[in-house]
């Protein structure tokens, strides 16, 4: 079997193997479509990056915010105590003196409901009455209105509320009033002109 001229061509044609500058076209491809998909991800975890950022900082304003306004309603609360215990206060003191003989009546009955029920209510808002009475006094706490001397009691100590001191959580609205003992009088007054001497 005799092979023609265009015989030959087709052979050569189907197995002429492929020149280099054949390949690079689909290389070039592949390598732009890899560099692309590189840029792309990059460009992805920047962004991811970013949104991460913006929503930490958007938690963060949030909870500032939310303290601030806690904060804002402590003051007011504190504002409102603030006017409102003088008057309880009155009220107690008021109940303290209905002398025995009246403690049973309807109106002295209905009167100690209020107070209880004034009592609950300060006790919700987070309100403590300070200890007094027995206490050592600390003039961080305690405002000292007179001073006595008893040789039985501790010095320092307070002896006598005259007026109840009162605290929000940890913070002091009302600072108690009392008498403070001074363990020895004339230890105090000699150490006194002392002083005056110098």
């Amino acid at each position: 079997m005799q092979t023609t001229d265009k015989d030959k061509d087709k052979k050569s044609i189907t197995t002429k193997p492929t020149s280099q500058a054949e390949k690079k076209p689909s290389d070039n491809k592949d390598k732009s479509k890899g560099k692309g998909d590189t840029d792309w991800q990059k460009q992805a975890e920047e962004y991811l990056a970013g949104w991460q950022r913006a929503q930490a900082d958007y938690l963060n304003l949030k909870r500032e915010m939310e303290e601030k306004i806690a904060q804002l309603k402590d003051l007011a609360k504190a504002d409102v105590l603030l006017e409102f215990l003088p008057i309880y206060n009155n009220l107690i003191s008021a109940f303290e003196h209905i002398p025995d003989q009246y403690q049973q009546e309807n109106w002295a009955v209905g009167f100690a409901h209020i107070r209880n029920q004034l009592d609950k209510f300060l006790t919700d808002q987070g309100i403590s009455r300070i200890d007094a009475v027995g206490q050592k006094f600390d003039p961080q706490i305690y405002e000292a209105v007179e001073v006595v001397y008893q040789a039985d009691k501790e010095d320092d100590e307070i002896i006598k509320e005259v007026v109840p001191g009162y605290k929000l959580g940890d913070k002091i609205l009302i600072h108690p009033k009392v008498v403070v003992n001074k363990a020895d009088k004339q230890d105090n007054e000699q150490n006194n002109d002392k002083k005056s001497d110098n």
